[in-house]
């Protein structure tokens, strides 16, 4: 029997490193916490990073997933009355063709914007990159005309052209005013909770869903913190998440898996990591699979519950010993050991349906059998955690069966799953199968499994 064991731990031990299909990275709004749950949930042996990710917590109420703010101000106190005056003398020093009056005025406009304490009107930023536009047609340059014809055309992408302007720029401007509109529109899903209020290029945002063009865009999140303002620079089809840092994992497990992997794709990509990679997010609270299961691996995405050191079950099913069948109440307590590995202590108190046993005569009786064990087991690190055990089993030997020893000795094998359903709760499904001197025995279980005291390193 131990031999056996052996033998088993040495097949399941590969096999339990090929269902992490690539190495682990953890993105995390807290490096040190979020450490903790990782080698409590892969072990210290796993191949593991983790590492900050400033953007998603740019303050105490501000995080943004998906994409890399900047000019981000904690303070916003600027005057829109100012950005106004200005935006309006710049016209009026381009209409009067003082070329270096007007690019004194606009020079820096752009960069003060997110410091801004209230949101402008969508249109007057519209109108501030129309006069760099019309600057840099004056100038000759038409580098910086396509740049500001861009950025005016991603906030108002349906704005026509306004024909009192020269026909050159019209014809530019309507050129990339198409090219704005074909592109995918990247997707912003933001918070939209009691407190929280949004603006994005100056609109107010209403709902969770913000599809828009690729480009840079202002945003401007008010809290109770006060209000704070960023640039986002999208690209098509770019997934975005701002919330609250400590909402971020719960609005990332919202996704669709589509769209959860696509976000996945795009951090590797700029973190240049390899496709491979199992992606995961820590938000301080609680953690998230972002990349999907490669179809190789056997486990869905979804939240990551550690294990724990110490897990008590109780449940029940049906056992089936030589020609003989009974219903059973499952008990089982295990202690992690290292990583996957777990010993576990069972028992399985069963009464069966009335018989004669198989040596006596008389009225029928009901049998009792009462089977306990010890097992170590393998508890693979996944979202939904495949579990396989191997071990030994007694049970009293009921009066008048054969053989006539005082105890049915065995091995049980095990092999199960544990759905997780929170942080400590888990649904174990179970099949065993072993023998009980020369009686085979099957069962099959439920259990509801409580986790307590969190795997350490």
């Amino acid at each position: 029997g131990a031999g056996l064991l052996l033998m088993l731990m040495a097949a399941l031990l590969p096999s339990a490193a090929a269902a992490q299909e690539g190495p682990i990275l953890v993105l995390a709004t807290d490096r040190l916490s979020a450490m903790d749950r990782a080698f409590a949930t892969f072990g210290r042996d796993a191949d593991l990073t983790v590492e900050r990710l400033a953007s998603a917590r740019l303050d105490e109420a501000l995080g943004v997933l998906g994409a890399e703010p900047s000019f981000f101000c904690p303070v916003a106190s600027g005057d829109v009355d100012q950005l106004i005056a200005a935006v309006a003398q710049a016209q009026k020093q381009l209409d009067e063709l003082n070329t270096g009056a007007a690019r004194a005025t606009l020079a820096g406009l752009e960069l003060s914007l997110t410091c801004l304490g209230a949101a402008p009107e969508n249109e007057l930023l519209w109108r501030m990159h129309f006069m760099e536009a019309l600057l840099a047609l004056v100038e000759s340059d038409p580098t910086a005309l396509d740049e500001a014809l861009l950025r005016a055309l991603v906030l108002r992408p349906g704005e026509p052209f306004d024909p009192t302007y020269p026909p050159a720029l019209g014809e530019r401007y309507r050129a990339l005013q198409a090219e704005v509109m074909a592109r995918d529109l990247a997707d912003l899903r933001v918070e939209s909770s009691p407190g929280w209020t949004l603006w994005i290029d100056g609109r107010r945002a209403t709902g969770e869903d913000q599809p828009l063009p690729p480009g840079r865009h202002l945003l401007q999140v008010r809290t109770s913190a006060g209000l704070r303002g960023f640039f986002l620079d999208l690209n098509p089809g770019q997934q975005v998440l701002i919330a609250p840092p400590n909402n971020l994992a719960e609005r990332a497990l919202a996704l669709s898996r589509d769209d959860r992997t696509r976000l996945s794709d795009q951090l590797l990509a700029q973190l240049g990591r390899p496709a491979t990679t199992q992606l995961w997010f820590d938000d301080g609270d609680r953690s998230v699979r972002l990349s999907s299961v490669r179809p190789s691996a056997a486990a869905s995405t979804g939240a990551m519950t550690p294990h724990r050191r110490l897990q008590i079950a109780l449940g029940g099913g049906y056992l089936n010993t030589g020609s003989w069948s009974y219903g059973s109440i499952a008990a089982d307590v295990s202690v992690g050991i290292l990583g996957p590995l777990r010993v576990a202590v069972f028992a399985r108190p069963s009464i069966g349906e009335p018989g004669r046993y198989i040596s006596g005569d008389g009225d029928p009786v009901r049998p009792i059998l009462t089977p306990f064990g010890v097992v170590a087991e393998l508890q693979l690190n996944l979202p939904v955690r495949p579990r396989f055990g191997l071990g030994l089993q007694l049970a009293a030997n009921p009066d008048g069966t054969s053989p006539a020893s005082a105890f049915l000795a065995g091995l049980h094998g095990r092999v199960g799953v544990d759905i997780p359903l929170g942080e400590v709760l888990a649904l174990r499904l179970q099949g065993e199968l072993g023998n009980m001197e020369a009686f085979f025995s099957a069962s099959g279980l439920v259990q509801l499994v409580v986790g307590l005291i969190p795997q350490s390193r």
